[in-house]
C-alpha cells in the first residue's frame, strides 16, 4: 500500500472491508463486461450520430427545415433500433456464446 494510500484511507472506518472488496474484484474470474458496455451504449449512440447525418446529406430538400428535421430524427431513432435488434439477434446466433 503506498503512502497516498494510507493517508486516505487512514480516517476510515471501513478501511479493511473496502480493501478486502477491491482485492477480492481483481482476482475475480468473472468475464469482461467491456464488450456489452460498448454494445450497451456506444454503439447505439454512434448507430444514431452516423445516421441522423446520413440522413441530414441523403435529405437535403426534403420540405422544410422543421419538417426535415423531425423527419431525420424519426428515421434515425427507428433505424438505430433496428440496427440494435439485428445485432442482438447476430450475438444470440453465434455458437458457444456467454451471455
Amino acid at each position: 500500500m503506498s503512502a497516498r494510500e494510507k493517508n486516505d484511507c487512514s480516517w476510515c472506518p471501513q478501511q479493511a472491508g473496502c480493501k478486502g472488496a477491491y482485492e477480492a474484484m481483481g482476482r475475480s474470474n468473472a468475464p469482461s463486461v467491456v464488450g456489452k458496455v460498448v454494445l450497451a451504449f456506444l454503439v447505439p449512440i454512434g448507430v444514431f450520430i452516423g445516421l441522423v447525418i446520413g440522413l441530414e446529406r441523403l435529405l437535403p430538400a426534403l420540405g422544410g427545415e422543421r419538417i426535415r428535421a423531425s423527419i431525420v430524427f424519426l428515421s434515425g431513432f427507428g433505424l438505430t433500433f433496428v440496427s440494435i435488434w439485428l445485432l442482438k439477434q447476430l450475438r444470440h446466433r453465434r455458437p458457444n456464446q456467454q451471455t
